[in-house]
């Protein structure tokens, strides 16, 4: 069964009963309260006794979330801050670490499995972002002198 939505009314009348306006959602952002004929400070409950009278007008007011972002460079040496948090939808840039004797195969979502995730980066969510390594396959000459 769908999940019901409460919606608030768009009109009242001296004879409604007294009623409270359900608060939004948006994803990624937090509801903060009504502003509008409650006023310049937002409030998290506005409330319309019976036998209320005038027009009202409100506004729903929101703060966009942050995440935090942390960076496991799994034994790499890595040049910038391990732990972010940021703003919804902000790209982030994620360096390439270093780790001798290693190729870097890029971050992923798990250390085992997960996803691949590009150098730039927009949280959704808080998430621990890993390195990859994979080991060189260098090879060196061998130079003898009898």
């Amino acid at each position: 069964m769908p999940k019901r939505r409460n919606y608030n009314p768009n009109s009242y009348t001296k004879k409604t009963s007294t009623f409270t306006l359900n608060n939004p959602s948006k994803p990624h952002y937090t509801f903060i309260g009504w502003t509008g004929s409650n006023g310049d400070v937002p409030s998290l409950t506005v409330t319309l006794p019976e036998e209320e009278l005038g027009d009202k007008s409100y506004t729903a007011n929101y703060e966009i979330n942050k995440y935090q972002l942390e960076i496991d460079p799994k034994g790499g040496t890595y040049i910038g801050d391990l732990l972010l948090e940021e703003d919804y939808g902000t790209v982030v840039i994620i360096n390439e670490p270093t780790k001798t004797g290693y190729n870097f195969d890029g971050w992923y979502t798990e250390e085992e499995n997960g996803e691949k995730v590009e150098s730039t980066y927009k949280p959704s969510e808080n998430k621990t972002l890993y390195a990859r390594w994979s080991i060189k396959n260098n090879s060196y000459t061998i130079t003898l002198n009898p």
